[in-house]
């Protein structure tokens, strides 16, 4: 295909002998072209973008929701006294007691 970004001469323009203004219209014609080509891949990249956000928002939104189930149902247990683990506390003590 055609340079006409580079500038470079098009193929047809040095073996048929087109003139300029020909020349510049198809130069025009491949830019346009070209530029139209690359809206479409931004547009698409942009959807895609917002499928992502949107998928990350309902992700985040249910683990939300499953932690405040969880520190729900955390409130309703019940609660156990949990026993010091002081190097010379009881506890460590009571362990070794049984252990050996």
């Amino acid at each position: 295909m055609a340079l006409a970004a580079t500038g470079m001469p098009l193929a047809s323009e040095s073996s048929a002998g087109l003139g300029a203004a020909e020349a510049a219209r198809v130069r025009s014609a491949l830019s346009q072209a070209a530029l139209a080509e690359r809206q479409q891949r931004l547009e698409a990249f942009q959807r895609q973008c917002q499928q992502r956000v949107a998928q990350r928002s309902s992700t985040a939104a249910r683990l939300e929701t499953s932690a405040r189930k969880l520190d729900r149902s955390e409130e309703l247990l019940p609660r156990k006294p949990v026993p010091s683990v002081e190097p010379d506390g009881p506890s460590v003590q009571y362990l070794s007691a049984k252990s050996g």
